[in-house]
């Protein structure tokens, strides 16, 4: 996929699927393709395979905040990512959750919210905070 040679990429998916070894990175993958494609109908493929499994539907959600942003619909980005804080929390994947706060805040700055995103990093430490990122930030505090 990274040598943009999505033909194969999905081949091979589909291989590894028959040989029942249908897994999270394989959805993960899909939906990227399907997003580059702007293929609505896979992606929405994607998204029921994410929501049929509480450890990965918070992956899914993150997945539909990223496109959403992509889009410009920053307020729907923003409801997908509390979607998919809430549901990584239950499924016992905090860090998940704290990774998710974490890419919203690097939305925020990117797009010259820098209330919202000091909100949504701090958010983000205050979940998980023995994440590699917080670790980091006690290394380097910022001024």
């Amino acid at each position: 996929m990274s040598l943009n040679r999505f033909d194969e990429t999905r081949k091979v998916i589909h291989e590894t699927q028959v040989r029942n070894l249908d897994e999270l990175a394989l959805h993960n993958a899909l939906y990227g393709l399907a997003f580059l494609n702007s293929d609505s109908g896979a992606i929405a493929t994607e998204q029921r395979w994410f929501a049929q499994d509480p450890a990965a539907e918070n992956f899914g959600l993150s997945l539909d905040s990223d496109r959403e942003a992509y889009i410009g619909r920053i307020d729907k980005a923003r409801e997908m990512t509390k979607r998919a804080v809430d549901s990584a929390i239950p499924a016992d994947s905090k860090e998940n959750g704290a990774i998710w706060l974490e890419n919203a805040a690097l939305r925020e700055a990117a797009i010259g919210n820098p209330v919202e995103a000091r909100s949504d990093a701090a958010a983000g430490l205050k979940l998980y905070p023995d994440s590699q990122g917080g670790r980091l930030k006690q290394r380097w505090p910022t001024p």
